[in-house]
């Protein structure tokens, strides 16, 4: 596989635009589209893998939907994403605890607050008044591409990243949305695994060589992610 990272700026990239960049291993960074089938950490090259969610053919699990009743105290809005404070607040208090590199803060990882390149939503997770969770999420035609989950630290226990995935699965189930997009995944490293708890069996990886999307479970990248 010869290594490349690719990256361009379009005027504007929804609707089918979106669904047709997803479908061929394209994804946001900041106001651009890229691809890429690397990345670099700590020395280290691994090789990256895009993969998406067959949304119709998803059945939550009973663990998932004890996490929903957990969650079930809390107050969920989806929306049209609306830059503010707080979203920068709750940010900084999420990257003061986790252990790996991100943005310094939302608006340089989006960098298109105004949502002019992409139509950009918002999951908000409130308890009472205080927000404890943001998920942002591009829309297309007929799918989504999830850009980023936070949350507040205090709220660990209840697993609200996990919560902000599955919540942006029912959005998808609610509004007939065939195709959710979280990224990639990193055979080798761990980090990364996390986008798989929707369902193993109905995630597909896009195969770079033949330009086609096949089910995770004919690969053999568990088996690699195994051994490492």
């Amino acid at each position: 596989m010869n290594e490349m990272f690719y990256a361009i700026k379009l005027p504007a990239v929804k609707g089918e635009m979106l669904d047709q960049f997803l479908a061929k291993g394209w994804y946001r960074y900041g106001s651009q589209i890229f691809t890429t089938n690397f990345l670099d950490h700590e020395e280290t090259r691994y090789g990256v893998h895009w993969i998406r969610y067959d949304v119709p053919k998803i059945q939550l699990t009973s663990k998932q939907k004890t996490l929903c009743r957990k969650n079930a105290r809390f107050q969920v809005k989806i929306e049209s994403f609306t830059y503010s404070e707080s979203l920068e607040q709750l940010h900084d208090l999420y990257v003061d605890q986790i252990d790996f590199i991100t943005g310094p803060s939302l608006a340089s990882i989006l960098e298109d607050v105004e949502c002019s390149v992409f139509d950009t939503k918002m999951v908000r997770i409130f308890d009472g008044n205080l927000l404890i969770g943001v998920g942002v999420f591009d829309m297309g035609k007929n799918s989504i591409a999830g850009i980023k989950n936070y949350f507040h630290p205090d709220y660990k226990k209840y697993s609200v990243g996990k919560y902000l995935v599955l919540s942006k699965l029912l959005f998808c189930i609610q509004n007939n949305i065939d195709w959710y997009y979280p990224g990639y995944i990193v055979p080798g490293y761990a980090k990364f695994d996390y986008k798989l708890f929707l369902s193993k069996e109905n995630t597909e990886v896009y195969m770079l060589e033949s330009d086609s999307w096949i089910s995770f479970e004919k690969t053999d990248l568990y088996d690699i992610q195994n051994s490492h």
